[in-house]
């Protein structure tokens, strides 16, 4: 029986897909008025993928959890892609979506939010302590 191992470049092979695939798109947004219309990208920069907003978070994590684990294994766009998703300026606009709108996916997605930043956080690697002191900026 084969293991997470030998698994790992089709689980994030598929994961990449999802996580940069921007429709279908539950965004779930409030809208405050008629021009009121964001696409998903703009008001999700870093988590935009996986249909919905929280999955998309929890897609993340699986990636870098993955990578960490199977760092040869994984597809090779792996860190790519969650260095350009991980950014301050990505998470910056995430932390500003909540601004008015603070129940936005809680708990379920602050549940993942949380352990994104702290598996990042307690990873001994130089592009997860970039990612980390990224995350910071949606988690504090």
């Amino acid at each position: 029986m084969a293991g997470l191992e030998e698994h790992a470049g089709g689980f994030s092979a598929t994961i990449l897909d999802a996580v940069q695939r921007v429709y279908p798109n539950d965004l779930r947004h409030r809208m405050d008025g008629p021009d009121d219309r964001p696409t998903p990208t703009e008001v999700h920069p870093a988590f935009f993928g996986c249909y919905d907003w929280h999955s998309a978070v929890e897609m993340h994590w699986a990636l870098a959890r993955l990578l960490r684990w199977h760092p040869d294994q994984v597809h090779p766009d792996t860190r790519p892609v969650l260095d350009r998703h991980l950014t301050h300026d990505r998470l910056a606009v995430e932390a500003a979506y909540f601004v008015g709108r603070p129940g936005f996916s809680r708990p379920y997605g602050w549940g993942w939010v949380f352990t994104l930043a702290a598996d990042l956080r307690d990873w001994d690697d130089a592009d997860a302590r970039r990612w980390a002191d990224a995350m910071a900026t949606l988690t504090s």
